[in-house]
This record gives C-alpha cells, sequence and structure tokens, in this order.
C-alpha cells in the first residue's frame, strides 16, 4: 500500500514530484505503508478502547509497560524512556490514572527524588478487559488481513530492526 502525495493532497502541488523523491520507490512505499498502517492503527485502537473500557491507548501502553514490570513498579522517566510519550506527559497520565484508582505512587526505597507508580488491583481488572478489546482490534483492523507466514515475518523484521531492544518488549 504506498501513500504517495498527490496533486490534490501534496503540499506544493506544482513541485515536479520527480525531483522530490530522495527513495527508491520499494523503499517509500515499505516506509509510507508502515507510517500509514501506524497512524490508522493507534487511531482506530484508542478509540475503540475509549469508548469500551474508558482508557486511551497511551493509558493502555502505560498500564501494560508497568503491569509487566517487575513486581508491577516502575519509575515515571523508565516509562517515558520506554514510550514515545514525555516525562511531563507520563506524569499527567499517571496522575489521572492514579485518581481513577488505577495505580498508586509509591516513594523510591533508595532515592527519595524518585517517584515509582504501581498498577492496583483495580488497574490489572480494567488493563485484562482494555487487553481483550485491544487484542481484538489488531487481529480485526491488521493481523486478520495477512497470512500466519506474513504474521511470522513481521515478527521476524521487527525483531531485527529494534536488535536487542526487542527483548524488553512487553508480549
Amino acid at each position: 500500500m504506498a501513500v504517495t502525495p498527490t496533486p490534490a493532497t501534496s503540499p506544493c502541488p506544482t513541485a515536479d514530484a520527480a525531483a522530490l523523491r530522495k527513495a527508491p520507490a520499494e523503499r517509500e512505499a515499505a516506509w509510507l505503508g508502515l507510517l500509514q498502517v501506524h497512524a490508522d492503527l493507534t487511531r482506530g485502537l484508542d478509540a475503540e478502547l475509549l469508548s469500551k473500557v474508558g482508557l486511551s491507548l497511551s493509558a493502555v501502553d502505560v498500564l501494560t509497560r508497568i503491569a509487566f514490570s517487575e513486581a508491577g513498579v516502575m519509575r515515571i522517566s523508565e516509562i517515558a524512556t520506554s514510550t514515545l510519550l514525555s516525562q511531563s506527559r507520563i506524569s499527567r497520565l499517571a496522575a489521572e490514572l492514579e485518581r481513577r484508582g488505577l495505580l498508586e505512587r509509591r516513594p523510591c526505597p533508595g532515592d527519595s527524588r524518585v517517584v515509582n507508580v504501581a498498577i492496583t488491583d483495580a488497574g490489572r481488572t480494567l488493563l485484562s478487559r482494555a487487553l481483550d478489546v485491544y487484542w481484538d482490534g489488531v487481529d480485526r483492523q491488521l493481523l486478520d488481513r495477512l497470512t500466519e507466514g506474513q504474521i511470522d515475518e513481521l515478527g521476524r523484521i521487527w525483531a531485527k530492526a529494534l536488535g536487542p531492544r526487542a527483548e524488553g518488549c512487553p508480549t
């Protein structure tokens, strides 16, 4: 699925598109396709999670990372490093999730300047429901459109692209 700007959508409709092409068409199609699939999937998952369980995709991401971490506790800075969200966004999201009883703040035993967050039982319960919605959406919006061989190949591609970081991804 190649996504190439058309004269109607191009920011420079009078520009010579061939002169602007910086990558071979196959690479452009692979990259722009990845970006479009990601945008469509995240937009769809976010809307579905909000409507069905009242959590944003970002909240599910944060809760999942904490739930899969050692002892269900993480530093705010660790969450920010492992997501696409800023530390200030994670702090605001953690405050909202804490207000809802899904997370609790805990002092760090070794460093009083650090704030840890832990998932609560209520957080685990809602996360379980959210992950059902999440994986249902991933299947319906993406994986059901692929063969098992293509899904396996995607897994190998992402593992190679992520390198050592792939080992730390929650499943």
